[in-house]
């Protein structure tokens, strides 16, 4: 859950394979957020980084007709099912007796981490929310994925 609204994990019909389903609501509440959405649809959209979360389609409720709607679901590649580990739970989850794993490892998160960043800052794109909740860690390999966009602007 965040603030413009809820991530769920959804398996595909065809392939069987995993995806996330970002539902975004109150879209058009006021017009910052509106072009704050907009920004993150336009960036999501573009981004074509293996390690930067990119969406597949836009899907607009069925209820809803597309004259008059105020809700809509973005599909993203699979990462935040994946990647089910984020920075932030695993420093919260730090126990002394870990420390010394816990610090080779994190020199190759940061490496991984400023890599993605090299690639977004050399596309124009500048975060401007990189915290531990928005950087997802798989367990496996310590793959690193940026990941919420929504305050990233275009320079």
């Amino acid at each position: 859950k965040g603030s413009y609204g809820y991530v769920a994990k959804a398996t595909r019909k065809d392939d069987g394979s995993y995806v996330a389903i970002k539902k975004i609501i109150n879209l058009f509440q006021t017009l910052p957020e509106t072009r704050r959405i907009l920004r993150e649809i336009v960036l999501l959209k573009n981004c074509r980084h293996p390690n930067i979360v990119h969406m597949i389609e836009i899907l607009i409720p069925k209820h809803q007709s597309v004259d008059n709607f105020d809700q809509i679901y973005l599909k993203l590649n699979s990462v935040i099912v994946i990647y089910k580990r984020y920075l932030k739970v695993i420093i919260s989850s730090l126990k002394l007796r870990m420390l010394s794993l816990f610090l080779s490892d994190a020199l190759w998160v940061f490496f991984g981490l400023f890599f993605r960043l090299k690639y977004l800052h050399s596309a124009n794109v500048v975060h401007r929310d990189l915290k531990p909740a928005n950087v997802l860690i798989n367990g496996q390999g310590l793959v690193v994925k940026i990941c919420d966009f929504g305050l990233a602007r275009i320079i």
